[in-house]
């Protein structure tokens, strides 16, 4: 069996920014799977989940199981599921795939987070986050929201006009 070396940071600069974050998800991976190896020989020794939590917080970084961590996975434990899978979640995916952002948003500048999010299928807050990634700032595009009819363009400018006519009736302004 062939051993999979992760690259060190030096090795990473070289690394487009997507396999970067491939990189870095495989090492947290690895790392969740070795804490929760863990966890399961704490389980199966009898140990509370949060005494389980603690000894590992005293070995390793303080900051790498929390107690309900601790204590979601022993009922996973207990309902007999040993394996580390993470089931699928039923929510947006988080992931952007930023060259179909970027055609989107070339394709339409004034287009909505919410449109964006509707079309690709991550939240807003994610769609937000992947445009800052790509450099892109908010501007404050107003659509039109109806044209003017004839009666309400002459309207508008019938009430220009007698505003214009009386400068000195400042009554308009404390409106």
């Amino acid at each position: 069996m062939n051993a999979v070396s992760i690259p060190d940071s030096e090795e990473l600069e070289v690394l487009s920014p997507s396999c970067i974050e491939i990189v870095q998800v495989i090492k947290w991976r690895i790392q969740n799977i070795e804490i929760l190896s863990i966890l399961r020989y704490y389980f199966k020794l009898g140990h509370k989940a949060t005494v389980a939590a603690r000894k590992i917080r005293e070995v390793e970084e303080y900051d790498k199981i929390s107690y309900g961590t601790a204590q979601n996975w022993y009922k996973h434990f207990k309902e007999g599921v040993l394996s580390f899978e993470i089931k699928p979640r039923s929510w947006r995916p988080s992931v952007v795939n930023l060259q179909d952002l970027k055609q989107k948003v070339e394709m339409n500048p004034a287009t909505s987070t919410c449109k964006l999010s509707e079309e690709l299928g991550p939240s807003k807050d994610t769609i937000c986050r992947a445009l800052h990634k790509l450099q892109k700032t908010y501007k404050n595009s107003r659509e039109v929201p109806y044209e003017l009819t004839p009666r309400r363009e002459n309207q508008r400018v019938e009430i220009r006009k007698t505003l214009l006519e009386n400068p000195q009736d400042l009554l308009f302004l404390k409106a």
